[in-house]
C-alpha cells in the first residue's frame, strides 16, 4: 500500500480527533520515510531483498479482511514485516504471519482498528516499537516464546486487550509497551526480564484528568526479587508471588540487608516510600508494624 505524506497526515489528524489516549509518531517526516515503494511486487504485496537474499514485506495493496502474509515471495524467503506496512488499514480484521517472519518492525500494524486477531510464529525475535500500536479491537495477545524484545508503545492503545502472555524469552520490555491498556487487569512478568521500561503497563491515559493514571486493582504476577518485583514497588502495584517471597526484602532487590530496615523504618515513621508490605509483615500477622522492625533486625543480626 502506498502512503503519500499528506495523506498520512490526514489519517493522524484523524485519529487524533477520535482520541486523545492514541499515539501518534514524534515524527511524520520519519513514519512517512518508513513507508517506502519497494522495487518489487508480488500480486497484494511489496517487497524489498535484504542483504541476506531473503525478502522484506514493504507494502500491501489488497482489500482483504483476512490477510496471510507469504512465507516466500519473488523465490525469496520471508523475513522481515516492514516498517508502516499495514498501518492504518482498518478494512483488516485478522492477519497470518509465517514462521519464517524474525522481524515485526516499527509501526507495522499502527492503528488497524479493525484488527482483532494477529497470529505471531514463534519465529520471531523483535517485535518493533509501536507495532501493533492503538489496535483497538485485539483482546488477547500471545507473544511467542522466541521473542527476546517488546519495542516501544508495541502495544498501546490496545483497548480491550485483556489477556497477555509474556513468555520467558523476553528480556526488556520498552517504555509504553502496554500504556493504556484499559481492560488489562493483571500481567506475568517472567524472571527472564531484566528491564521494564516507564509505565510500561498497568497504567492509562485518564480523559477526566487528560493525564496519565494508574488502572485501578492492577495486579503483576512474578517471581520476588525480579525486574517485574521491582516495577510493581516502584510504581505501587498489587503483587502475586510466583514463588516463595523472599521476607525482608523491602526494596524488591533480592537481597536483605539494611536498606530494607531503613526502608521499613521510614514506612513505620509515616514516610511516603517504595515498600513491598507482603514481604514486610516477618511476623505473619497481617500487619506490618514495630514488630516486624524488630523482627527483620533480629534477623539481620543473624538471630533465628
Amino acid at each position: 500500500m502506498k502512503l503519500v505524506k499528506k495523506l498520512l497526515a490526514a489519517a493522524c489528524a484523524l485519529a487524533l480527533l477520535e482520541g486523545a489516549s492514541e499515539v501518534l509518531p514524534e515524527s511524520f517526516e520519519g513514519f512517512g520515510a518508513a513507508v517506502n515503494v519497494s522495487a518489487e511486487s508480488s500480486r497484494d504485496f511489496e517487497y524489498t531483498v535484504l542483504d541476506d537474499g531473503t525478502a522484506e514485506i514493504t507494502g500491501y495493496k489488497g482489500v482483504d479482511a483476512e490477510v496471510t502474509v507469504p512465507d516466500e515471495i519473488g523465490g525469496r524467503k520471508v523475513t522481515s514485516i516492514g516498517k508502516a506496512v499495514f498501518s492504518y488499514c482498518e478494512n483488516i480484521t485478522g492477519i497470518s504471519i509465517p514462521d519464517s517472519v524474525v522481524s515485526i518492525s516499527s509501526y507495522a500494524f499502527y492503528c488497524c482498528k479493525g484488527l482483532t486477531r494477529l497470529t505471531i510464529p514463534d519465529s520471531v525475535v523483535i517485535i518493533g516499537d509501536y507495532a501493533v500500536c492503538c489496535c483497538k479491537n485485539i483482546e488477547s495477545i500471545t507473544i511467542p516464546d522466541s521473542v527476546e524484545n517488546i519495542g516501544i508503545s508495541a502495544f498501546e492503545g490496545c483497548l480491550n486487550l485483556t489477556d497477555v502472555i509474556i513468555p520467558e524469552s523476553v528480556k526488556s520490555i520498552g517504555d509504553n509497551a502496554f500504556y493504556d491498556c484499559k481492560s488489562l487487569s493483571a500481567v506475568t512478568v517472567p524472571d527472564s526480564v531484566e528491564s521494564i521500561g516507564v509505565s510500561a503497563f498497568g497504567f492509562y491515559y485518564d480523559t477526566d484528568i487528560k493525564n496519565k493514571a494508574k488502572l485501578p486493582g492492577f495486579r503483576i504476577c512474578c517471581f520476588a526479587g525480579t525486574a517485574g518485583h521491582r516495577y510493581a514497588i516502584n510504581n505501587g502495584f498489587d503483587l502475586e508471588y510466583l514463588g516463595p517471597a523472599l521476607l525482608g526484602d523491602a526494596d524488591g532487590n533480592a537481597k536483605v540487608n539494611m536498606k530494607d530496615l531503613v526502608l521499613l523504618q521510614r514506612y513505620l515513621n509515616g514516610w511516603d516510600v517504595d515498600i513491598d508490605l507482603t514481604v514486610c509483615d516477618l511476623t505473619g500477622d497481617n500487619n506490618v508494624n514495630m514488630k516486624d522492625y524488630v523482627a527483620l533486625q533480629r534477623l539481620l543480626n543473624g538471630w533465628t
